[in-house]
């Protein structure tokens, strides 16, 4: 199936064992091989202090995603290893465009 990214933002994120962690607000497109490589999630309120505001999810850690949510591994919430997604991919896309929500 596919849907606009307008259709995807917005969405609620969950954890895989069901913990909210935000809202998906942007995707990160590598302009050379035009495949989406991370999703930008804006941290909801519970996880401000543990995580930065807003969190870029490599696609390998995404289960499911659909214009009702995305899900996302347990692992992916992690400070460890979401240093360590953004920074490879910010090595293999570094051409990257960020789709961001254009209204509030």
């Amino acid at each position: 199936m596919r849907y606009r990214d307008s259709q995807l933002r917005g969405a609620p994120a969950f954890t895989e064992d069901g913990q909210r962690i935000g809202r998906l607000v942007g995707l990160i497109v590598d302009v050379v091989t035009h495949e989406v490589v991370q999703y930008v999630v804006r941290r909801s309120v519970a996880l401000a202090r543990p995580l930065p505001g807003e969190l870029l999810v490599d696609r390998r850690q995404v289960i499911s995603l659909d214009d009702k949510s995305l899900v996302v591994r347990n692992a992916a919430v992690t400070e460890e290893v979401l240093t360590q997604e953004s920074g490879q991919i910010s090595e293999q896309a570094q051409e990257a465009v960020v789709l961001n929500r254009t209204t509030e």
